[in-house]
């Protein structure tokens, strides 16, 4: 298992210097360097994405990148010189995201570069205009002629067992939700305190300080931004970098709510514009340095307590107080062990991929812990279970037809634990009967115990 997350957690690592040449990109800074990589090393959010098997810290260095080289373009812009080298670093950076597998959702980071540019030539579109600026008309119809080769996989996108799941048919009845989740996941990129696996009231107390913090964090960065807006030198390179995060918000929204397929609803899609906030935030501790803008107390504030708070995230994330895994077979397969008399069957409803990696991380875990002895010796026939995925076809009660099938085909006795059985929680089986003993709560699992 190590050997399949190292990877992303040295992407993280780099990530580390990448946001300090960004920092100090966008604003010309060393603190906006140093308080950007102070940050990126910290971020609650950052230390999720290292510890996933997937490589979202290597779109997130892509990213990066990517986005050095629209604020250098920028300042080449306002300087009216050439940028011929830079335009081909930028394309094949565009075609190593491509490469990279990350296409779909880099190319919602190219969006977001694009509503960013827009902006700029709207607001600055004398500069803008310039033979410099109109160069780009040609980095951006040779990187939507490469984005539209993917066309044919986007529209397969949404027929995809690993996708299906972020679409709601029932979007309606909860359409505010996705904006408080944008804000949510916003907010642990900076601070975080234990809110998961801990009890009800430390997590409400948790969570007041965060949002505290987090309405304290929003005031000092808009006038962090402010200052750097004023600056005649820095305002293009800053508008951008906040365009890119607006751009990149509202394109998410927008796919959210207009076909459905809601961006918002897992942590790790978020990928997209953490750089962008990093940067952002830590330009505007950076600028607490600046004599005309805070007092020498307020200064050690404004930049001490974004680092303490980021310490204190990323430790709650190590241990395992937030940003939790979504499933936790090594909390449930511990109780299945010891409840085991006869042998076990353990099913779940199939329909996506999900219930597959679900199942996946049982049998794992079974194998994993069959190295330990267990609390009493066990018979060779309750070392490993069975595993049913019963098919759910929409709208129909198939899954619960095939379980009650494949039970009445086993030997009897023996234990059906049913794992997440969506959307029948507790089906009803026939010469089965139903365990009403009170154990405890599962993350990531509802399961009921069946004696047959």
């Amino acid at each position: 298992m190590w050997a399949a997350r190292s990877l992303a957690a040295l992407w993280g690592v780099a990530a580390i210097p990448a946001l300090f040449g960004l920092g100090w990109i966008t604003f010309r800074c060393c603190w906006a360097g140093q308080a950007a990589a102070a940050l990126m090393a910290i971020s609650p959010y950052g230390v999720y994405l290292a510890q996933e098997a997937r490589h979202y810290t290597l779109a997130v260095l892509l990213i990066v990148a990517s986005l050095s080289c629209l604020i250098t373009t920028v300042r080449h812009v306002n300087n009216r010189t050439a940028l011929s080298l830079l335009v081909l670093c930028w394309l094949v950076i565009q075609t190593a995201a491509g490469v990279a597998r990350f296409t779909i959702f880099f190319s919602l980071v190219l969006g977001a570069e694009a509503v960013a540019w827009l902006g700029f030539w709207f607001l600055a579109r004398p500069i803008a205009s310039s033979p410099t600026g109109r160069r780009l008309w040609g980095v951006a119809i040779s990187t939507l002629m490469g984005v539209l080769v993917w066309v044919p996989v986007w529209r397969s996108v949404s027929e995809n067992e690993l996708t299906q799941w972020i679409y709601d048919q029932d979007f309606l009845s909860n359409a505010i939700e996705p904006l408080y989740r944008l804000g949510v996941w916003m907010i642990t990129m900076v601070a975080l305190l234990p809110v998961e696996g801990v009890p009800l009231t430390i997590a409400i107390f948790c969570g007041a300080i965060v949002l505290i913090s987090a309405f304290w964090l929003v005031r000092i960065t808009h006038r962090g931004l402010q200052h750097w807006l004023r600056s005649p030198d820095l305002h293009s390179t800053t508008l951008i970098l906040i365009g890119f995060w607006l751009g990149a918000i509202a394109l998410m929204l927008g796919l959210t709510y207009g076909i459905h397929a809601d961006l918002t609803i897992a942590a790790r899609y978020q990928f997209i514009y953490f750089p962008a906030v990093i940067v952002l935030v830590g330009g505007a501790i950076a600028s607490a340095h600046n004599a005309s803008l805070a007092t020498p107390t307020t200064c050690k504030v404004t930049c001490s307590l974004p680092l303490i708070l980021g310490f204190l995230g990323s430790l709650t994330v190590i241990t395992n107080y937030g940003y939790q895994k979504p499933d936790r077979p090594d909390q449930l397969v511990p109780l299945i062990r010891e409840t085991a008399q006869v042998p076990v069957l353990i099913a779940t409803a199939h329909q996506t991929h999900e219930q597959i990696r679900e199942l996946m991380g049982l049998a794992l875990e079974y194998q994993r812990q069959s190295w330990q002895p267990p609390a009493y010796p066990l018979p060779s026939n309750l070392q490993s279970p069975r595993f049913l995925l019963a098919h759910l076809q929409p709208h129909s009660n198939t899954a619960v037809e095939v379980l009650q099938h494949t039970v009445e085909q086993l030997p009897r006795p023996f234990d059906l634990w049913t794992v997440n059985f969506l959307p029948v929680v507790q089906p009803e089986i026939l010469t089965c009967t139903l365990d009403t003993i009170h154990r405890p709560l599962m993350h990531g699992y509802d399961y009921r115990l069946y004696h047959c």
